[in-house]
């Protein structure tokens, strides 16, 4: 979700990492694959780099990466 400024929240993906489970999370069966580093949450400008909505992650991936953001900012279940 694009906030009314144009700022969205999410985390980086790559093709090469030398980071493990837990703190990735494989995508594979999607449009893009990769690995997503779920310790590098990061802020974008969507507008201004026009971005786009390619795919979508499943409801099991959804619930890995809001784990990680709980995590990252200690709101622990």
């Amino acid at each position: 979700m694009v906030s009314a400024f144009g700022k969205i929240v999410g985390f980086p993906i790559t093709h090469t990492t030398h980071i493990n489970k837990p703190f990735q999370l494989e995508l594979s069966g999607h449009k893009i694959s990769g690995h997503v580093i779920l310790t590098g949450l990061l802020g974008y400008d969507y507008l201004a780099r026009a971005g786009k909505t390619v795919d979508h992650v499943s409801t099991k991936e959804l619930f890995q990466a809001r784990r990680a953001v709980k995590d990252i900012f200690e709101f622990l279940d």
